[in-house]
């Protein structure tokens, strides 16, 4: 593996007025201006009402609506796109086929499909990728599949199983560490100073 290099920005100067905000983007070094790409990926399941009347609407008493988000990682991520173009018969189920590389969470999948249990969740469950930066109001790209109640409660069991510390609190920005983030993080745009 190659030694990272962590003095890339030795030398650079915050300027003023970042600084005055607390901000350390950009930076100036060897006369250029210097964006780090803080953006990073985050995959999700989420759940929003299945009747938006529950939210509320002009005229009406207010309603109360729920709405949630689970940060999964990025192979359950995969797992559900996968599963999703199985159950839209864009692709064929294989049952001999290895979904998930640990073997418990592969058996569990295929016994899912195969022998799915009853569900009746009153939300509609959808499957999430964003790009985001922790300093963001906004995501910068947010990408939504609704997904079936069976493949919302095979990644939630799969987001169990693999036991992450980082995904367990909800108020979370934990940036994985798969390649697709390694490459953001490496992104340094730079300007020249005129």
């Amino acid at each position: 593996m190659v030694k990272p290099d962590c003095n890339q920005y030795e030398g650079g100067k915050v300027p003023p007025c970042s600084a005055f905000l607390d901000n350390a983007n950009p930076i100036i070094k060897d006369g250029k201006l210097i964006f780090k790409n803080e953006n990073r990926l985050f995959y999700f399941i989420s759940a929003s009402p299945k009747n938006t009347s529950q939210a509320g609407s002009p005229g009406s008493l207010p309603g109360i609506a729920t709405y949630t988000n689970l940060q999964i990682g990025l192979a359950t991520f995969i797992v559900g796109l996968f599963i999703d173009q199985i159950q839209r018969e864009v692709i064929e189920y294989d049952k001999s086929c290895e979904i998930h590389s640990d073997k418990t969470a592969n058996l569990f999948v295929h016994k899912a499909i195969q022998n799915p249990p009853e569900l009746d969740f009153d939300f509609i469950p959808t499957l999430s990728l964003v790009i985001s930066n922790g300093n963001a109001i906004l995501p910068l790209y947010t990408y939504t599949v609704n997904i079936s109640s069976l493949n919302f409660f095979i990644l939630f069991v799969l987001n169990r199983l693999e036991g992450n510390p980082a995904f367990f609190f909800g108020n979370n920005s934990f940036a994985e560490e798969d390649i697709l983030n390694f490459t953001l993080a490496d992104m340094k745009l730079k300007f020249p100073l005129f």
